[in-house]
């Protein structure tokens, strides 16, 4: 796809410096830079005071009283 967009001059200049590096297109360069930053943000389920929120992976809930039996299995 072609399009026209506005990029900072460091920013070309340092895309097109991995591009003659890496035997690419400039274009493929910033689509790969570009890509996974994206998917993050798309995939984030959502943000709080503008930082995404990570995924729930233990739905237990941090009370005092877990965090002080955590403290107490310390060595």
């Amino acid at each position: 796809m072609q399009t026209t967009i506005d990029i900072d001059d460091d920013v070309l200049a340092d895309a097109e410096q991995l591009a003659k590096q890496t035997s690419q297109t400039v274009g493929k360069v910033l689509s790969a830079l570009s890509r996974k930053p994206l998917k993050m943000s798309l995939s984030a389920s959502g943000s709080r005071s503008g930082f995404p929120l990570l995924p729930m992976r233990d739905p237990t809930p941090v009370t005092l009283e877990f965090v002080n039996r955590l403290r107490d299995e310390l060595p």
